[in-house]
């Protein structure tokens, strides 16, 4: 002790009693032993990620969607755990900070099929950061009170974009190529009601045929019997579960909704099907999808490297072509936000005003199957003429009868579209 009072003294501290001595040296025995005993962020992440990924992980102990189970795999069980999960859960806020913001920053793409090696974006930079915020807030809410203080509350806002930029969509005419494919070829046929369904329907993928899950399909019988006819499309309205009957989730949302299939989405499965089904399921097969992109060059990436299939791009297509469309009789602005099940923010940021022109909107809700396509052409003057212009002539050529015989028509043509012939004109 002398000899640490020298040392004191000539560094200008004052001398240590014996008592002092000692109450240092149990508060030093204390954090070490605390440190000692106190778990690891490996051990926190595991257990974490084990609960999130689990049954009762989500919000109101439901089960998390795949895609969101994904992401606490990836963001902390692998991120995260990378950059933090050899410190233990006592360690510095400063140590820590440090090391997911230099872990966050110099991340890049490692994923297969992604951009090797490149960069990670601002959105994805920001994903990983608000997942970390949200694991410390997991770890201080959990019984054992793992932390008591968020370090990393703060992250998300460190890491916001600078700017957001609209969800991709595609033009009228790409989305005809793939529907003439998948028409083209016996086979690729039975994939037609699954893009249906997200191009006109607007579905995501997950609600019409999850991919990766072949007991999650959309089950017919949500159409019920293909009886409830939408006033704003003239198509028909159906129902997307959250749930199924036996309890299995089969939507992102937590919320049963409404949709609306147009009348060319009811064709294209009727051509499909030969009629409209009424019970089984929605038929995905992964080679067809393969191969049928292939052969409407949407497979792969283009000469700049940008991938050809935009994910989730026939749902951001028909909310775009849908949103403010005129020819469908929508009663308010939000109808098309809950058909589609969009948040409010979501919606207006993304999709309003997208599409400044109706002919481009009313070309893409006019692409039909074969048959009534070319039934359509022959009603009017010019093969350029839309479904739109057609009812609109056969209304003038049909004065006061129009509605009874428009209607006759267009069911007739929606309904049987392989058997349909053509009104002729009288010379």
């Amino acid at each position: 002790m002398h000899s640490n009072n020298v040392k004191r003294e000539k560094n200008g501290l004052g001398k240590n009693t014996p008592k002092a001595t000692v109450k240092d040296f149990e508060k030093f025995l204390d954090e070490r032993s605390h440190q000692e005993i106190a778990p690891s962020f490996k051990e926190l992440i595991e257990k974490c990620v084990a609960e999130k990924t689990g049954k009762y992980g989500g919000q109101g102990n439901r089960e998390l969607e795949p895609s969101s189970k994904r992401d606490w795999k990836l963001y902390i069980g692998k991120n995260l755990n990378h950059w933090i999960g050899h410190y233990s859960s006592t360690e510095k806020k400063k140590i820590l900070m440090k090391a997911v913001r230099d872990g966050i920053n110099k991340g890049v793409e490692t994923r297969k099929g992604r951009e090797l090696g490149k960069p990670w974006s601002e959105i994805s930079k920001w994903k990983r950061a608000k997942k970390v915020s949200e694991f410390a807030k997991w770890c201080i809410e959990h019984d054992e009170e793992y932390l008591k203080v968020n370090f990393f509350a703060a992250l998300p806002k460190k890491f916001s974009p600078t700017f957001e930029t609209r969800p991709s969509v595609y033009e009228p005419s790409i989305v005809k190529r793939l529907f003439e494919v998948l028409a083209s070829n016996e086979r690729y046929k039975r994939m037609i009601p699954y893009y249906t369904l997200c191009f006109f329907g607007g579905l995501r993928p997950s609600e019409a045929a999850y991919a990766s899950n072949a007991k999650r399909r959309l089950n017919w019988q949500v159409f019920d019997g293909w009886k409830r006819k939408s006033e704003v499309t003239k198509g028909v309205k159906f129902e997307v579960v959250a749930k199924n009957h036996l309890g299995m989730r089969m939507s992102k949302s937590n919320i049963d909704r409404t949709a609306d299939l147009p009348p060319n989405g009811v064709a294209w499965i009727k051509f499909a099907l030969g009629e409209l089904p009424t019970d089984g399921e929605v038929h995905y097969d992964r080679d067809i999808v393969e191969a049928a992109r292939k052969e409407a060059d949407l497979w792969g990436k283009d000469p700049d490297g940008k991938a050809k299939w935009i994910d989730d791009g026939a749902r951001h297509s028909a909310t775009t072509y849908a949103n403010n469309n005129t020819d469908f009789k929508a009663p308010t602005s939000e109808y098309w936000r809950d058909a589609f099940g969009h948040k409010d923010d979501v919606f207006k940021k993304h999709y309003g005003g997208r599409v400044d022109h109706q002919s481009v909107k009313t070309e893409y809700f006019s692409i039909m199957p074969p048959a009534l396509n070319r039934t359509l052409k022959e009603l009017g003057e010019s093969k350029d003429l839309t479904t739109a212009e057609v009812i609109d002539q056969l209304k003038k050529r049909h004065n006061t009868k129009a509605d009874a015989v428009v209607k006759k028509i267009m069911d007739e043509a929606v309904n049987n579209p392989k058997k349909f012939k053509p009104l002729m004109r009288k010379k």
